[in-house]
């Protein structure tokens, strides 16, 4: 009975011994494997953002009025969910007949998963200062 009792401390004490390993880990180790693993994701997508941009080949096809929306729509390379990932949107700015800034909207680029080469995108967009009859052009860039 002795012996059985040893060895059953022996188990309870390396049960604890791992649990508290294991405890301090999550307490201490893992928040700052996080933020390490947060601030290398975020210097490698800033340094690989432009290359994103270009392999996107993003192009505005048409920029019309339809009631009180402004309808957009872009045309650009399928990368699936890459640029979902890397948070990147489409900023768009619009302008009068008079060439006076109108104001921006901003949509997301959407994960698209699709076996299509190009996929087109609509974006809807409402100014508050001017009139939707006074709009003349988009412009379009890509923001994070």
């Amino acid at each position: 009975m002795r012996k059985f009792l040893d060895g059953f401390y022996w188990g309870l004490g390396f049960a604890v011994a791992v649990l508290s390993v294991f405890v301090t880990y999550v307490v201490v180790g893992h928040g700052e494997v996080e933020r390490s693993y947060q601030e290398s994701m975020d210097k490698w997508r800033s340094e690989n953002i432009r290359s994103f941009v270009d392999v996107l080949e993003l192009e505005l096809i048409e920029a019309k009025r339809v009631g009180n929306e402004i309808l957009i729509t872009t045309k650009m390379n399928n990368l699936g969910f890459t640029a979902n990932s890397l948070g990147l949107s489409l900023r768009f700015s619009l302008y009068t007949t008079s060439g006076a800034f109108m104001g921006q909207c901003t949509d997301a680029i959407p994960g698209v998963d699709s076996k299509e080469e190009k996929i087109d995108m609509l974006s809807v967009c409402t100014t508050k200062f001017y009139p939707a009859e006074d709009f003349e052009k988009a412009t379009l860039a890509v923001v994070r």
